[in-house]
């Protein structure tokens, strides 16, 4: 059964996926689009609904290995980082399209995305991009490699620091104290990475 929330998400879909489809002259989306990325609030389980309604839209007496295989081949680039991190609400959408570029590198450049984005469905948009360009990304394989060695790299008091936080959860009007209380210089904090300097009295994240 989908929730309430899961049926906002899926009816902007639908009104998004119309809006493309008469811009582009009522042509199949689907068809002229070689990888699909979706806003990924719930999960990959909401993710896979939202792709297999666009499937039934285009595709109504298609059957379930076909189905799987084009889950496959235009779903499945794009959320490899999603399987790994979990939603990531805001960036989600382009988390995803760059997970299509880690996972395809040059063998997607001319390659055609189909993009959801979902913002309560207040904001929802699709559209359709081009690779022609590589940016800056590591492959999809270096990342994972760099991943998981730093998630194995985990210093003694850097599990205090986690404990520390975990009984502060949902402290209102509230400044941490961790890394002054356990001395942690500077010089220990990671690049690219937010650390939270307080919390006001509305819960607002600073």
């Amino acid at each position: 059964r989908i929730s309430l929330s899961g049926e906002c998400y899926l009816d902007a879909l639908d009104a998004c996926y119309k809006n493309l489809r008469k811009k582009l002259n009522d042509r199949d989306v689907l068809a002229i689009t070689d990888y699909n990325v979706f806003h990924t609030g719930g999960g990959y389980h909401i993710v896979r609904k939202a792709f297999e309604r666009l499937v039934r839209n285009e595709l109504p007496d298609s059957k379930g290995a076909e189905r799987d295989m084009l889950v496959e081949t235009k779903l499945h680039p794009s959320v490899t980082i999603l399987k790994i991190v979990g939603p990531c609400h805001t960036v989600s959408s382009f988390l995803n399209t760059s997970a299509v570029v880690m996972n395809t590198m040059e063998k997607g450049l001319g390659k055609v995305i189909c993009v959801f984005t979902y913002g309560s469905g207040c904001a929802s948009s699709m559209y359709q991009m081009r690779i022609d360009d590589l940016a800056y990304f590591d492959s999809m394989e270096v990342w994972k490699l760099k991943f998981y060695r730093n998630a194995l790299k985990c210093e003694p008091e850097m599990s205090f620091i986690h404990n520390f936080y975990v009984q502060t959860w949902m402290k209102f009007t509230y400044r941490p104290i961790g890394r002054k209380t356990f001395r942690i210089p500077v010089s220990k904090y990671e690049d690219d990475v937010y650390y939270l300097m307080e919390i006001d009295g509305f819960g607002r994240r600073f």
